[in-house]
């Protein structure tokens, strides 16, 4: 297995800080990641190199000459870097800034080597005049443009980042532990305290401590028993306690001092409202906000820079004009003496940390454009510059939508449609599946040029996938040798056109990958086929030798590829998605069932569906004494078995058997008016209904059957459970979700948002842009 070392250069690395704790975090997944190797090149205080190891990692600290408004500088550094980076022979630099110089030497020394500048901050002009404001004007206008275009890649970490005028920057924003970070424990109240998190410096006053210090002297005067809490240092402690004293605060503000994470968290779970008053746009996007979000604490922030972007005015949190210290007082006021209000903010605030803020939704992201970059020396989501051909993908595959339909067809056109949209030439070659009348060999859809090379041929006979349909479109993929193309993307299924298509990438030359939506096996082949059913076998463990790459459209299927062939196969996974907001939008509002406990059980009734392990549970929960009512939706064989099966349980009145509902909408709203969704299949290639019920924010409990490929859709204790496909397991894990139901469902929406289909877009985008180089 190929490993990427990577470089992350951090001006500031081991003190308190966003772009320290940003930097640390991306640290902390590349040294879990056997993928990567990882060294922080970062600064230390006085002249001289040191090495130290932080949190398992290696940390070279380059000497300063000279500290200028918060910026240390030594001009020796781009020699030094220059023959660290040599040594170390790191393929991919990671600079982060925006505090000035060492990030800009870092990709000016980084020579041939791919780099991505990530930039953590809008303007760094601080808006108070002066030679150090017209010095960063200057920086701003002359070096910083430079060193943008010297960059490889872009991330940008707010929405209001420098570096996003480049077109070329991916936001991947902060985010939050939010199992450290997490409400307290039911029954511990929260005090009257207002809180502070941040660096309490001179050259950061545009963090509006001053302001701070002078609405708390108004709500003490309305709140009594109010104090203010301070988490932070720095060289401005005096001068504040000091204005505190004069105000007549100065017993009641508490200075924390600078905090490890677990100290930050147990304040601000114990805190009545969280704030941060910052001035100006170099306050890029509030991470302390979202932290206090995360422990269900209400917060209060300044309109200004990136937290409008964090917080809902009204919804979790209050905004206030920056600098206006009546309406600070007032909004901090409100908090504290309007429980309800609290409650509301804190509650909605907890969610959004769960359903967007949560780190690991920026992990892949962050270690798929790290890869990317190391490789083609650009960002994984970039898209097409300006002036350059548009790259070409080739899509072999016999199935289309919308003339063909199934999770497959589905997945291609929700992909291809906006891989096209974001500047890619995607050319689909298929059967001829439009009507005869056109007669056109080539049709555009939605940016999406298809091409017929065969007749269309019907892909089954006698309810079997036809061997003389798989042979004739294997023999016309060869025409395939004749088309310009970039990356050829095969799809797996029937597995013979593969071979051509190897033959034409050969001669080609150029990359192609296979997307595998399962994988069969020779058990499965024998069941379908018979004796025939050995060569099919054959067949489709040679194929998975011929691309450069496998895509898998689950983590399930990627686990059996590698099974079947090494653990160090080439599998990227690309599953299927969603559209949350879409979904939700879509479905009707049902009446939610008193304090009956909703169950939801939706698919095809077959035996390894397992829904009479739904309707036994049932039958357990209410011996058990618990209102709870089942309701089973689908058809199929086994509909007779199971209506009687929930007679003999005698459980029959509280079990409501639906058909195949008319229209999604219906299925997402009964999904939605559940409590639970519960999943006992024992073998599904991917559980796209325990993924649409997460999106409408219901937790899912499904099998852990080897076979059930949605156990890797669910976190267990984060969106639902997984547990073995028995009545008793499946009975006590409703009983451990019910008293949990309102943390499960936010936990099952934020692992939801992670499969909408952008982000699938993005990772799909990250394969082909790293098999083209």
């Amino acid at each position: 297995m190929n490993v990427t070392r990577v470089a992350i250069v951090a001006p500031r690395y081991t003190e308190v800080g966003g772009m320290q704790n940003y930097a640390r975090r991306v640290a902390g997944w590349l040294r879990d990641d056997d993928r990567f190797e990882v060294v922080v090149v970062s600064t230390k205080a006085g002249p001289g190199r040191d090495e130290t190891t932080l949190d398992g990692v290696r940390v070279v600290r380059l000497g300063t000459w000279l500290t200028l408004s918060n910026t240390p500088v030594n001009p020796l550094w781009f020699g030094q870097l220059r023959r660290l980076l040599r040594r170390l022979r790191v393929d991919v630099v990671n600079a982060h800034s925006p505090v000035p110089y060492l990030a800009d030497v870092a990709i000016l020394a980084a020579g041939a080597t791919p780099t991505v500048l990530t930039y953590h901050a809008g303007s760094l002009v601080k808006g108070s005049g002066g030679v150090v404001d017209a010095a960063l004007r200057a920086y701003e206008r002359h070096v910083l443009p430079r060193v943008f275009r010297r960059a490889g890649a872009h991330v940008a970490v707010s929405p209001v980042a420098t570096n996003l005028r480049t077109g070329r920057a991916v936001t991947i924003t902060p985010g939050v532990d939010t199992t450290a970070f997490c409400p307290p424990a039911d029954g511990v109240g929260r005090a009257r305290s207002v809180v502070f998190v941040g660096r309490v410096e001179r050259t950061s006053a545009w963090k509006g401590l001053p302001v701070l210090v002078d609405a708390f002297a108004r709500v003490a005067r309305e709140v009594p028993d109010a104090v203010l809490e301070i988490v932070g240092d720095g060289d401005a402690v005096p001068e504040l306690r000091r204005r505190a004293s004069a105000a007549g605060i100065g017993e009641r503000v508490r200075w924390h001092g600078a905090l490890p994470p677990a100290g930050v968290a147990a304040v601000l779970a114990g805190a009545g409202v969280a704030v941060l008053p910052s001035l100006t746009e170099s306050e890029s996007f509030g991470m302390s906000l979202i932290e206090a979000m995360a422990t269900g604490t209400p917060v209060v922030g300044s309109a200004v820079g990136g937290i409008p972007h964090v917080v809902r005015d009204g919804v979790d949190g209050l905004l206030v004009p920056p600098g206006d210290v009546v309406a600070l007082a007032t909004a901090l006021g409100r908090v504290l003496t309007d429980p309800g209000l609290a409650a509301a903010l804190g509650r909605e605030g907890r969610r959004a940390a769960v359903a967007t803020w949560d780190w690991q939704r920026q992990r892949e992201r962050t270690l798929d454009t790290l890869r990317t970059a190391a490789t083609t020396g650009t960002a994984a989501t970039t898209g097409t510059a300006p002036g350059r051909r548009r790259p070409r993908i080739a899509v072999v595959t016999d199935a289309v939508s919308p003339w063909s339909t199934g999770g497959k067809e589905r997945r291609q056109d929700e992909l291809f449609t906006r891989l096209a949209a974001r500047g890619y030439r995607v050319d689909v070659y298929t059967m001829q599946w439009w009507r005869d009348e056109d007669r056109a060999r080539r049709i555009e859809r939605d940016g999406v040029t298809f091409h017929a090379i065969c007749p269309l041929v019907p892909l089954y006979t006698k309810g079997r996938r036809s061997i003389v349909q798989a042979l004739v479109f294997a023999a016309a993929t060869l025409r395939m040798v004749t088309r310009r193309f970039d990356v050829l993307e095969v799809d797996a299924i029937p597995f013979l056109p593969l071979f051509p298509a190897r033959v034409v990438a050969w001669l080609r030359r150029r990359p192609m990958t296979v997307t595998w939506h399962e994988y069969w096996g020779a058990h499965y082949w024998s069941e379908y086929l018979g004796v025939t059913g050995r060569l099919a076998a054959f067949v489709e463990r040679t194929a998975i030798r011929l691309p450069d790459r496998i895509v898998a459209a689950s983590d399930g299927t990627a686990e059996r590829l590698r099974e079947v062939r090494s653990r160090d196969l080439d599998v990227q996974v690309v599953t299927p998605g969603i559209s949350p907001a879409a979904l939700r939008s879509e479905a009707d509002v049902i009446e939610p069932g008193g304090d009956v406990l909703r169950l939801v059980c939706a698919g095809r009734l077959l035996d390894h569906k397992k829904v009479d392990v739904a309707i036994r549970a049932l039958a357990l929960l209410r011996a058990d004494g618990v209102a709870a009512r089942l309701t089973v939706i689908g058809e199929g064989p086994a509909a007779d078995s199971l209506v009687a099966l929930a007679g003999e349980l005698g459980v029959a009145p509280h079990v409501d058997f639906l058909p195949f509902v008319p229209e999604h909408a219906d299925l997402l709203a009964q999904l939605a008016a559940a409590d639970l969704v519960l999943f006992p299949t024992v073998r599904e290639g991917f559980g796209m209904v325990a993924l649409e019920a997460m999106a409408m924010g219901t937790p899912v409990i499904t099998s852990d059957h080897p076979d059930n490929f949605a156990r890797h859709l669910v976190q267990p204790g984060v969106s639902g459970a997984v547990c073995p496909p028995t009545p008793e397991a499946f009975a006590a894990a409703v009983e451990a979700c019910r008293v949990r139901l309102d943390e499960l469902a936010a936990g099952a929406a934020a692992v939801a948002a992670d499969y909408d289909w952008e982000r699938i877009a993005d990772r799909a985008e990250a394969v082909y842009t790293t098999l083209r180089s």
